[in-house]
């Protein structure tokens, strides 16, 4: 194969999925009702974000159909080596996501935000016992403050 013929697999491959999940999300939001003008309905908020990454997506695509120079590694397989993959950081993000997935019912919004917040600490070794509780203390003040107060959500603080 030629350098010429050479394109960033990787790259390429990113790219179209993040195109795919984009449409995907659009087509899921044809499902919801899109309201009007004035008061916009759940359509609206997938569908944005669907053209989003499908724009973010081509883009991903553009850069990398060029030809690959010698030497040179598209973005996506600078951060994933085929020889390391990030084990430990993959399992316990996904881990906290469905933790607090999980949890949100049993304990409540505040203390299962501190929960996914606490497991998906340990993705990263050097991240200290403080840290991550400062961490997890303020994201769930802001949480709570966007979802409960501002959006007016029907989540429960606490489960008693």
């Amino acid at each position: 194969m030629t350098e010429k013929a050479k394109r960033s697999v990787d790259g390429l491959l990113a790219g179209a999925t993040v195109v795919a999940l984009g449409a995907g999300a659009i087509v899921e939001a044809l499902s919801y009702d899109p309201g009007s003008l004035r008061q916009i309905g759940p359509a609206v908020f997938p569908a944005a974000l669907g053209g989003l990454m499908i724009v973010l997506g081509l883009l991903i695509f553009i850069k990398d159909w060029r030809p690959v120079e010698r030497g040179s590694t598209s973005a996506v397989s600078c951060f994933v080596s085929r020889k390391s993959i990030p084990f430990r950081g993959l399992i316990f993000v996904t881990a906290g996501v469905v933790a607090f997935g999980f949890v949100l019912e049993w304990i409540g919004f505040v203390p299962a935000i501190v929960f996914g917040v606490f497991l998906t600490g340990q993705a990263d070794g050097e991240l200290s016992l403080r840290a991550t509780l400062l961490l997890a203390v303020g994201l769930a003040a802001v949480c709570s403050l966007v979802f409960i107060m501002f959006l007016r959500l029907p989540l429960q603080v606490l489960v008693i």
